[in-house]
């Protein structure tokens, strides 16, 4: 499901059309980054030491406002996953919605020490206090190790 989101989202918008507005977050070791690393961790076995941070890049590709059907979907899937959680569903959408809300993708190119390169397109929700509202999810684009 993530995924498809991922794709719909880069479809639905062309970064060739004008500049994408740049974001702070987009820092390679800053929360995004950090949740493609434990992705990597977690969903491929990747042991992250191997990473060479000081070779890792961040690129933006899109930087999106968040609309609120896609904040309510996101809202209500997380919800439903946790089920009795902290949070209702309006809450989760309160989160997701306000604050100046943004979906970016990002490209990250990681390199390990045989010189092998990971890269991936990541999306993530920020705001205007927050570099860690939500991580999206990933798709691979190259995987050397």
């Amino acid at each position: 499901m993530i995924n498809r989101v991922l794709i719909i989202a880069l479809t639905l918008t062309s970064s060739g059309l004008g500049a994408v507005e740049k974001n702070p977050c987009i820092v390679p070791h800053a929360s995004i980054g950090i949740g493609m690393v434990n992705a990597m961790e977690q969903d491929m076995g990747i042991d992250a030491r191997i990473i060479q941070e000081d070779k890792t890049r961040a690129e933006l590709i899109d930087n999106t406002k968040m609309t609120e059907i896609l904040a309510e979907q996101f809202a209500v899937n997380e919800a439903r996953q946790e089920g009795k959680g902290w949070l209702s569903a309006e809450e989760y959408k309160q989160i997701y919605y306000n604050d100046n809300t943004r979906n970016l993708i990002v490209k990250y190119t990681y390199e390990n020490n045989m010189g092998k390169h990971n890269v991936f397109l990541t999306s993530a929700l920020v705001n205007d206090n927050e570099c860690s509202v939500r991580f999206n999810g990933y798709i691979i684009v190259k995987r050397e190790f």
